[in-house]
């Protein structure tokens, strides 16, 4: 869906006939699509091995902190992309947003069984279907927000059949519902995102504490855990100690 709007966005400001697509057109577009989709598929490939390392080093959701930057600075880019600013421009644009997207694949997956575990600390029960099933309802439900917001962004700039009518008012109108898809919504879906990962602290060494107390409270009934272990698992949770089943 990311490379179909860029790949939208730059047949609609470097051709300005999106909707007279004609063979000198067509001669312009397959190239521009061509790379678009190559350039952001490559970055975002290129980021998936150095997201897996800081993922080791300190924690499963670093790369969050460290993507999301570069997908600020490619829609701020874009905000500013006119048929006056150089192709290149455009091109280091896409670079930072296929940069920036590449967490957003498989660092959301390998939280899952991270997940779990801080939710047996809490409740005492493992319940990795129930995440799993929510997790992916979850996912159908802001997929199909998405398009229902995405639908009412391009009715709202007159992006429909009727606006075949008048291609030029159609161009300005597509122009800036799809800076709106491309630009404003993922830096302000982004930032909460962000401020989220600066504030969850489970790392590894923390996530093996975790299993730790949970495998002792589960062989003898309780777990002895000192006043600092409790603070870590307060700040994890977001729940005081004392509601936690650990704590029981």
């Amino acid at each position: 869906a990311i490379s179909i709007s860029l790949v939208t966005f730059v047949l609609l400001v470097y051709t300005n006939k999106i909707y007279e697509f004609s063979i000198g057109v067509a001669v312009i577009a397959l190239p521009l699509s061509f790379w678009v989709v190559n350039i952001r598929d490559a970055f975002e490939m290129s980021f998936f091995l150095p997201n897996v390392f800081v993922m080791k080093k300190y924690n499963k959701h670093r790369p969050f902190l460290i993507d999301l930057p570069l997908l600020f600075i490619g829609c701020v880019i874009l905000l500013f992309i006119t048929p006056k600013v150089p192709l290149i421009i455009y091109f280091i644009s896409v670079a930072f947003i296929g940069a920036g997207v590449s967490c957003l694949n498989f660092v959301p997956n390998t939280l899952m069984p991270d997940l779990t575990d801080v939710d047996e600390l809490i409740y005492g029960k493992r319940r990795e279907g129930t995440s799993a099933g929510l997790v992916s309802l979850g996912k159908q439900v802001v997929q199909g927000l998405s398009f229902l917001i995405f639908g009412i962004i391009l009715s709202i700039f007159d992006l429909s059949d009727e606006s075949k009518i008048s291609p030029e008012k159609a161009d300005i109108g597509s122009l800036t519902a799809m800076r709106i898809m491309l630009c404003v919504i993922p830096i302000l879906s982004g930032g909460v995102m962000y401020f989220i990962s600066r504030k969850y602290n489970l790392d590894a060494k923390s996530h093996d504490l975790i299993k730790a107390k949970i495998q002792e409270k589960h062989l003898s009934g309780s777990a002895s855990i000192t006043k600092s272990q409790q603070k870590i698992f307060s700040d994890i949770t977001g729940i005081p100690y004392g509601e936690m089943w650990i704590s029981k």
